[in-house]
């Protein structure tokens, strides 16, 4: 393999790394995304 490839896999696993980070950190918060949104956006208006 040549540095392109090398390079390649490093990239892939860190992309893995940082979406395993961000589900194991952030369990909870991905189930109740939209509602603490949307209460704010209408009074704005």
């Amino acid at each position: 393999m040549d540095k392109a490839g090398l390079a390649f896999l490093v990239l892939i696993c860190v992309l893995i790394a940082i979406v395993v980070s961000i589900l194991w950190f952030v369990p909870e918060n991905e189930v109740p995304p939209d509602v603490p949104e949307v209460v704010p956006q209408t009074p704005l208006r």
